[in-house]
């Protein structure tokens, strides 16, 4: 999903309250709020990465303060400065990194440029006349965590499997607690609670399991030669 950049809420830059922005947690710093949600997975992914969370210099910044970073530039005592009121920082839509995302070369830093994007953090420091290698603006993409994958269908064939066919008894003799197997591979799962003979038949759809009642191997044969017959249809 992309958002618009640039003047959102009817606000003027760099005089954004507070309350309108979103903080990053564990720190002081505001971004707005479609942006944050992507800052916060990309310190996550880059702790996963990196065993440490990266440390934001600088966020949101507010109109007096780009004014200041203006007249530094200008005089030549300060790093590259947007005119105020221009800045995407003044929209809360920049951020500025330590941890060595700030050197060009280094680990850290490779991993943000290739990995940023999908988190909204695009390294557009890196074109500036004076390249600045700690400056990530927000692409636009309002991140979302991917679903949870879901837990993979149990095919038959995956299945376990005994050779043969056997059924268990309870010893009322009226209810059977059992698994069946054919050679052919058919499964019907143990439970803890009683299978009644009637929905065994049920499941099966055979017409009677008065054999199995009766018990013994006239039963067990019975009962292995009705599923396989159903396998067989």
């Amino acid at each position: 999903m992309m958002a618009t950049r640039g003047a959102w809420g009817g606000h003027a830059n760099g005089k954004i309250p507070a309350s309108a922005m979103v903080t990053i947690a564990g720190t002081n710093r505001r971004v707005r709020k479609e942006f944050a949600a992507g800052v916060n997975a990309f310190r996550d992914a880059f702790r996963a990465r990196f065993g440490y969370l990266p440390v934001i210099v600088e966020s949101y910044r507010d109109y007096a303060e780009q004014v200041r970073l203006w007249n530094a530039y200008q005089s030549g005592k300060g790093n590259l400065a947007a005119y105020p009121g221009t800045s995407l920082h003044g929209w809360g839509e920049s951020i500025d990194w330590a941890s060595r995302i700030d050197v060009y070369g280094t680990p850290e830093k490779q991993w943000a440029d290739a990995n940023g994007p999908k988190y909204g953090l695009a390294p557009t420091g890196n074109g500036f006349s004076q390249r600045e290698a700690w400056h990530f603006d927000w692409n636009g993409t309002v991140y979302k965590p991917p679903a949870p994958p879901k837990p993979p269908k149990q095919e038959e064939d995956d299945m376990p499997k005994n050779s043969g066919c056997a059924w268990v008894r309870a010893s009322d003799k009226r209810n059977v607690r059992a698994v069946f197997n054919t050679d052919s591979g058919f499964w019907w799962p143990w439970t803890d609670n009683d299978i009644k003979i009637s929905d065994v038949q049920k499941a099966f759809d055979v017409p009677s399991f008065a054999t199995v009642t009766e018990g013994g191997a006239k039963g067990i044969e019975a009962m292995c030669a009705l599923v396989r017959s159903r396998q067989e249809k």
